[in-house]
């Protein structure tokens, strides 16, 4: 199944992210999104996306459990604070 984005102003840098996530040193296959938990290349994404998270403001941190974690916080001194966790992993494909 061949899925195209379409980018527009508005998604045009997200888009180019995902496009760079989805190749080496990001994705285990050339061909393929391959990215499995605690492999070198989710190790990679980790690191990648924890720079644009630094450059948007956020505070980015691997968790015990291997999962990306960032906490943005809130404008004002008492403003609450966004908290994301990232799933970022993926399995490799199955052909039947």
């Amino acid at each position: 199944m061949d899925v195209t984005l379409k980018a527009d102003g508005r998604g045009a840098r997200a888009e180019t992210r995902c496009r760079e996530l989805s190749r080496a040193p990001y994705s285990e296959e050339a061909d393929n999104l391959t990215r499995r938990f605690l492999t070198p290349e989710h190790r990679a994404t980790i690191d990648r996306i924890s720079v644009w998270m630094r450059e948007a403001g956020m505070e980015p941190r691997v968790d015990a459990a291997g999962s990306l974690v960032a906490r943005w916080e809130g404008a004002t001194a008492n403003a609450p604070a966004l908290v994301l966790s990232l799933i970022h992993i993926s399995e490799p494909t199955r052909q039947a």
